[in-house]
Parts: C-alpha cells; sequence; structure tokens
C-alpha cells in the first residue's frame, strides 16, 4: 500500500473560493460517517500530462475510462459492494488505542483489503495552523499458508506531524516531514534513512474524470526525498549512500471533501505509473470495531542461533497450543505443541531447524483463545 494513499487522506478540508482562486479553509471538516471508496489503475504517463503550475488549467482523465469494464454507476456499485481501499471519519472515542490520544478531534479510518487486511484509524488534532498526525492503531490480518497472523499495534507519535497547512492559498507551500530519520542495525551495518516531505499547492482549473466533472480544482505538487547511508560497525567505513527524489501529484475540489485524484508517475525502470479515483460514497464499511483475540509476545534471545524464549500470557487455560516458525516468503519451517498450558504469565521454549540461513522469520503462537508472533532474527 502506498504512502501517499494513507497521507492524502489526512488532508481533508473544505474549500472556499476567495477571487478568482480557491483557497483551503479550515472552518469546515467533515464529520463522522463522512465516507469515501478508492480506485486506482495503471496508466500511460504519455497519455495523461499533469500539465504546468499556474491558473486556468485543465486536466482529463477521462479516457481511461476505455481501459475499465463497465460504466462509471457500475464500477462504484461493484466498489461499493466490496471495497478494498476505503475511508471513514469517526469519532475518536471508543476506538482501539484511542487512550493514547486524548487530544484528537476526529480519526480517519482506513481499510485496506489486498493479500491482506488492514484496518488503520489515524487520529487527527485540528489546531489554528492546520492539521496534525497525532499516530495511528492498525490491526493487520496476514493468511499464511492457511495459518492467520494478527497484529495489533499502536504508533504514537511523539512529535505530532503537521499533516496540512490551514488555510492554505495558491502558491503557498509547507514541508509535512522535515526530517523523518530511521535506523536500522542488521549485523555488521549500520542504515540511517532520513526522508523530506514537502507540498505546494501550485495550479487550479478543471478536472474531468470518469466520475464527475469539476470546475474549480486544485493540484498539490508532493516533492519527496530520501537519502540512505549504510556504514559498516567494525570499520565505520561508508558502505553505500543513496539518493532518491520523487514528484506526485493530487487534484481536490471544493464538491468534494476528499482527494478526487492521486496521480503517482512511475518510478525509475516502470513503465506505468498509478492513478486513484477518490468517490464520496454512502456504503457501509462496518457498524463494530474489529477486535481480535491478539497477545503481544517477546522471545529472546533475539537474534538467536539454536533456540529461543518465548514468553506470553494466558486469560484462559488452553488445552493445545501450537508454534509455528515461517520464512518471510510464508514457508512453514518448524512446529511445536506446548499442551495443558494453565492461565497467567507463560515461557516455552522454541527449538529453531539447523543450518537456518541468517535472517529474519516469523514465530507465530495459536491458541482456542490466543494468538500472537513475533520476528526472530537468525545470526
Amino acid at each position: 500500500m502506498k504512502k501517499s494513499l494513507v497521507l492524502s487522506v489526512l488532508t481533508i478540508c473544505c474549500f472556499t473560493l476567495l477571487k478568482a482562486q480557491p483557497v483551503l479553509n479550515s472552518s469546515l471538516i467533515p464529520g463522522p460517517g463522512t465516507k469515501w471508496i478508492g480506485l486506482f489503475l495503471e496508466f500511460n504517463p504519455e497519455q495523461y500530462p499533469v500539465g504546468s503550475a499556474g491558473a486556468d488549467q485543465s486536466w482529463d482523465f477521462t479516457g481511461i475510462l476505455d481501459s475499465l469494464e463497465g460504466t462509471p454507476e457500475e464500477i462504484i456499485d461493484e466498489l461499493k459492494a466490496d471495497p478494498f481501499l476505503a475511508f471513514e471519519i469517526v469519532e475518536p472515542s471508543g476506538l482501539i488505542g484511542a487512550d493514547s490520544f486524548p487530544e484528537a478531534d476526529f480519526a480517519i479510518r482506513t481499510l485496506i483489503d489486498f493479500f491482506f487486511f488492514t484496518d488503520i484509524y489515524s487520529f487527527v488534532d485540528q489546531q489554528a495552523d492546520g492539521l496534525y498526525d497525532l499516530g495511528n492503531t492498525s490491526i493487520t490480518e496476514i493468511d499464511i499458508l492457511g495459518t492467520f497472523i494478527e497484529d495489533t499495534s499502536t504508533v504514537v507519535n511523539q512529535m505530532p506531524t503537521l499533516e496540512f497547512k490551514l488555510p492554505l492559498s495558491f502558491n503557498e507551500h509547507f514541508i509535512r516531514i522535515d526530517e523523518d530519520v530511521e535506523e536500522d542495525v542488521d549485523f555488521d551495518t549500520r542504515t540511517v534513512t532520513s526522508s523530506r516531505d514537502s507540498i505546494v499547492y501550485d495550479a487550479y482549473g478543471q478536472l474531468s474524470t470518469p466520475f464527475g466533472d469539476f470546475d474549480q480544482a486544485v493540484r498539490f505538487t508532493h516533492y519527496s526525498t530520501e537519502n540512505t547511508v549504510t556504514t559498516s560497525l567494525s570499520t565505520g567505513s561508508v558502505i553505500s549512500n543513496t539518493n532518491t527524489s520523487t514528484v506526485s501529484y493530487e487534484w481536490y475540489s471544493p464538491d468534494q471533501l476528499a482527494p478526487l485524484v492521486d496521480y503517482d508517475p512511475p518510478g525509475v525502470g516502470e513503465e506505468a505509473g498509478i492513478l486513484t479515483f477518490y468517490v464520496q460514497t454512502d456504503v457501509v464499511l462496518s457498524n463494530e470495531e474489529v477486535k481480535r483475540a491478539f497477545s503481544p509476545l517477546s522471545v529472546a534471545p533475539n537474534p538467536a542461533r539454536e533456540q529461543v524464549q518465548v514468553s506470553f500470557s494466558l486469560e484462559n487455560r488452553e488445552d493445545r497450543t501450537q508454534a509455528y516458525l515461517f520464512d518471510m516468503k510464508g514457508r512453514m519451517l518448524a512446529t511445536e505443541n506446548w499442551n495443558g498450558l494453565a492461565s497467567g504469565p507463560q515461557q516455552q521454549t522454541f527449538s529453531l531447524p539447523g543450518q537456518l540461513t541468517p535472517g529474519t522469520y516469523v514465530l507465530l503462537v495459536r491458541g482456542t483463545s490466543f494468538s500472537g508472533y513475533q520476528k526472530v532474527v537468525v545470526k
């Protein structure tokens, strides 16, 4: 799932007109119950140019309808019946992990249903200068060889990110991520990745899509840069230093409180890009929270060589608990049964198969009313 799709939904706002230029205004935010669905398609960038910056631009994406099966109405009905990318504004109270976000004014629920199912709640704080991303809770199901891996996690942004500046006028820009740094230590290497994401409102005009025409459309241009440096822990020397940059686009309209189009050009060596169309809808996504019988577990040592101690807690007695080891391609490599476990804290030994290739694996533990997993690094 592309990061830009999720972040684009956090830029929800309302448009008002100031003279001839649409201005993003903070006076209205979509209320709870607002829903929309997304449809993304491959496209040939030569057929759909993004145009120039400035006023009175014209963008026509209706030609992509030739590659779709059915009319726009039929496509929307199919998506409503079985949405694989859907969003909804919800009240933050009562959501899983909501206690971690007491300042949230609303939450955005994102449903993604492709090879795995993910239910994400992004908690948003509306302040005088814009919308801030406080963090998120995600519930994920992954089916590996008929065995479900379930994960519930909450991420709290210690420094809330300004996801959208409000109000925002023509030719204004802001930096979404000033500097986001991730560090990964793997055996004898240390990799540090820093990224920067800036946005500029640089064009407005008429937009046509298979799902409607919009006379006052606004275009945003996203500039993303990423620098990755890998060094040797033993010598301190730089092994690699790479820089990448990408540009993508989004369109909004005063007639819809969500993005209309997300345009992601092809990367280096790619022939096709991705066009995503968003349609506001009355589709019923769900009336209940997704609740999973998930409990955290830990393994030690990690990294490991021959065996690991698996620690977890059971609310109820489990007559039969099974542990599975998978590689990252979903192949099951080993299994053990732990029978007759009483409720309370547990510590079990799992023996790793001999001659495992160094790398990352997944240890899954399942019982009748318990499941949890943890990544295991084998050295």
